[in-house]
């Protein structure tokens, strides 16, 4: 049996969405590229966009939303209660804590700390290949940090190096809320999260969601080496560290089956 795959079709500040798939089910995390972008996107994988089988939203900012409008209408919704009111359409009800299933792939959703209505993560297994997605989250809660250590495969929001921020032209406000508790992740906290995962089962770790304006790839990956070196783990060799490109997909992530 083939090893399902996930891979970013797009990961920044300006629109994301993430791919998982084992061959027969098609699951779309994210919609916030246009749908001319996902369907040049799912491509490379040799999929289309009638293809997928459904769409599962992390929460309603339009970087995550932007191409549900435009999208088949036959493709079922997933979301929480308090992202979905805010939706297009009738999109399915799910509840962070409780798993739900589309066809042979098992998803559990959990609460992340957003300024946004209900917004989660999701982990995916199927039969014992499991990943995680977390992202758009202003800091780590613990309760987070024990769920997502404890799958191999981890997309993990890298949003901004704080120096960059603070630095930055953005007005004080708008850095306010970015460095906020309901923000995003910085590439330390991110960090942080990431030694404590690999403690646990992480084998495979994509930072994702990096801003354009005040975040580089090269500082996102250094700073998560930096931290996990100082606990005696090394990038490339303990984990495997991959930074999500902006705008274009990335390579295939295979899952590892948890044994």
């Amino acid at each position: 049996m083939t090893a399902p795959f996930a891979a970013t079709l797009a990961s920044s500040s300006s629109g994301n969405a993430t791919l998982f798939s084992n061959g027969r089910t098609h699951i779309l995390l994210d919609a916030g590229i246009s749908s001319r972008a996902i369907a040049r996107a799912l491509a490379q994988f040799s999929i289309s966009v009638q293809d997928l089988t459904a769409i599962v939203i992390t929460h309603e900012h339009s970087d995550h939303i932007a191409a549900l409008p435009h999208l088949p209408k036959h493709i079922p919704v997933y979301a929480s209660l308090g992202t979905a009111v805010r939706l297009p359409g009738n999109p399915v009800i799910v509840t962070p804590g409780k798993p739900f299933e589309i066809n042979d792939v098992a998803i559990t959703p959990f609460s992340t700390p957003h300024d946004t209505a209900e917004s989660t993560g999701y982990i995916l297994q199927y039969n014992a290949y499991q990943m995680a997605l977390a992202t758009d989250m202003g800091h780590m809660p613990t309760a987070i940090i024990k769920i997502i250590s404890q799958v191999p495969v981890l997309f993990l929001e890298s949003n901004y190096d704080e120096g960059m921020l603070m630095m930055g032209q953005y007005p004080p406000f708008l850095k306010r809320r970015i460095s906020g508790k309901l923000g995003h992740l910085s590439n330390d906290d991110c960090a942080q999260a990431a030694v404590s995962c690999v403690n646990g089962k992480l084998r495979n770790l994509i930072l994702m969601h990096l801003s354009k304006e005040n975040n580089t790839p090269q500082t996102a990956y250094n700073t998560t080496c930096d931290h996990l070196m100082g606990h005696g783990i090394v990038a490339g060799q303990d984990v495997q560290l991959t930074v999500a490109p902006r705008s274009v997909p990335c390579q295939p992530i295979y899952l590892y089956a948890d044994n």
